[in-house]
């Protein structure tokens, strides 16, 4: 992207011809992103004759960190050559999200009782993410921003029982009746927070008939 505010950064917005199909000038906008997500797995097994037991826990971290620039702060959109709509951003938009725990404890038990083993087990989870502090300057359609943190988006504590039991029908391991009731919460990541974010890029697209709305880079009639 150009220097924001100078003629260049005016004159290479993005252009778009919808019946085309072509994008030329500059691209849409441009993402800047640093993500990272750390994990830590542990787990412990006993075990006897008949019985084992297996305890453990997977503990994630993360951020999400984002930027988006684009020339003009937005994009020309031509039909056939004349001038039609532009699409407008937020822009500068930089968010800086972070995922604290994406955590699971676990405990699993197996019993083994003649032909029958069943295995209960149950997991209790929790996932957390919060929405960093941050100030951006302002761009050339909206003013200059600045937001507290947000904590908590969300704060969830969810139990996952796990049930399950083989019967071993002729009792030479080849042949077996399997059965199973489980729960499995779904799964986030760092981008999660990402949709509640105040500096999200966000866009709007409005009508455009006046060739001068940039300033003469443009020419046509209307």
């Amino acid at each position: 992207a150009k220097v924001p505010f100078t003629p260049e950064w005016y004159a290479n917005a993005s252009h778009v011809d919808i019946t085309r199909g072509t994008m030329t000038t500059a691209s849409a906008p441009q993402l800047g992103t640093y993500n990272f997500r750390y994990m830590l797995i542990s787990s412990l097994t006993y075990i006897t004759g008949s019985h084992t037991v297996k305890a453990g826990f997977q503990w994630h971290i993360g951020q999400n960190w984002l930027n988006r620039e684009v020339n003009g702060d937005l994009t020309e959109r031509f039909n056939n050559g004349v001038p039609d709509s532009v699409i407008v951003y937020d822009t500068p938009a930089r968010l800086y999200d972070l995922m604290k725990a994406d955590l699971g404890l676990y405990v699993q038990d197996s019993w083994t009782l003649k032909r029958l083993t069943i295995n209960p087990g149950l997991r209790w989870e929790y996932f957390n993410s919060a929405i960093q502090a941050r100030s951006v300057e302002a761009g050339r359609f909206v003013p200059a921003r600045s937001f507290a943190e947000v904590p908590d988006v969300p704060n969830w504590k969810n139990i996952a029982p796990r049930f399950s039991m083989v019967y071993d029908l002729t009792g030479d391991a080849k042949t077996a009746l399997k059965g199973s009731i489980n729960k499995y919460n779904r799964a986030y990541t760092t981008d999660f927070v990402n949709r509640y974010d105040p500096l999200v890029l966000q866009s709007d697209t409005r009508n455009w008939s006046d060739c001068d709305y940039l300033a003469g880079t443009s020419t046509c009639s209307t």
